[in-house]
């Protein structure tokens, strides 16, 4: 039967200024961040399906704090995301040579409900990079200090002709929407 899965990641930074200042756009101090999640995983040859509920969490200790804010600023905000996905093969012949075709859906929900951050710091938080990865991400920030609410589903689907004999790909072709 399908295992459980849970994760607890954390960490303490310190940030600073070379020049020892501090200011609204660029505060200094503590931040320490955890995300957890708990997810379940049903997997079988040729399909998976997991739903996950997660936390990210963040906390601050900030040198100075913008006037009529506070030092110590935090929050929690939970995620849902249900992720499903296919993997159909076939063989075909491609200009004579022999090549494995896979034809791969997938499907990710999630609900990530929204937080007021414009009071936090952003120490190191931009928007992603637009890729297959960042597509079928659940946050659309990198870094830690933002978290992106979200109610969507993305579909996409993934073809790939792989070598039969060394296994190597030799082409990739993705479509997606969110």
């Amino acid at each position: 039967p399908p295992a459980w899965r849970g994760s607890l990641e954390t960490e303490v930074n310190r940030f600073t200024r070379s020049d020892g200042l501090a200011s609204a756009t660029l505060p200094t101090g503590w931040r320490w961040h955890a995300v957890g999640q708990l997810s379940r995983p049903w997997t079988a040859p040729g399909w998976w399906l997991t739903p996950k509920v997660a936390f990210n969490a963040a906390s601050y200790s900030l040198d100075e704090a913008p006037l009529g804010q506070s030092r110590s600023p935090s929050r929690v905000i939970p995620t849902l995301s249900l992720d499903g996905g296919m993997v159909f093969e076939r063989e075909v012949k491609w200009f004579g040579q022999s090549r494995r075709q896979t034809l791969e859906p997938r499907i990710l929900y999630v609900n990530t409900p929204y937080r007021n951050q414009l009071t936090l710091p952003n120490f190191d938080s931009a928007d992603r990079e637009f890729n297959l990865v960042s597509l079928f991400s659940e946050n659309a920030f990198s870094g830690v200090d933002r978290v992106s609410d979200a109610h969507q589903v993305t579909l996409g689907a993934t073809t790939r002709l792989i070598d039969t004999t060394t296994g190597a790909q030799t082409l990739r072709v993705a479509l997606g929407q969110r």
